[in-house]
């Protein structure tokens, strides 16, 4: 399923690659959220995670959450500008983000664990983490 706004706008079973079928060690179809902004590039970092599943024929479910209420809930911090965005990685550096602090948006999560937080990961490290999931 995707998210727009906290809302369903799209439902699907779930993501799988060409010869797909393989599911997580316990079982059952990976979870995977991915917790950003309203910015465009989270559409981008969606699309990067999907590949990466696709080529792994990882079996999982998708989602885009948006709404900045669940995300508060989960316990990230939204410290993204409203007009102008730098980019994740100026404005983390800018305010000094560190590993004491929230995460921040963008968050990615597979069965409720967090994968990556503050900045998207390089596609290298996107795979090496999503693996753990066949």
């Amino acid at each position: 399923s995707y998210y727009f706004l906290g809302k369903r706008i799209q439902d699907a079973e779930g993501i799988r690659g060409e010869g797909a079928g393989k599911v997580s060690e316990a079982g059952n179809t990976v979870v995977l959220k991915l917790y950003g902004s309203m910015c465009k590039k989270n559409e981008g970092y969606l699309a990067r995670v999907r590949e990466c599943v696709e080529s792994l024929h990882l079996s999982c479910s998708l989602e885009l959450v948006q709404d900045m209420e669940e995300i508060r809930q989960q316990g990230y911090e939204n410290v993204c500008t409203i007009g102008y965005c730098p980019g994740c990685r100026k404005i983390k550096q800018f305010l000094k983000v560190q590993r004491k602090r929230p995460p921040t948006v963008p968050v990615l999560t597979a069965n409720g664990e967090l994968l990556f937080r503050d900045i998207p990961p390089t596609d290298e490290a996107l795979r090496l983490k999503l693996k753990k999931y066949l």
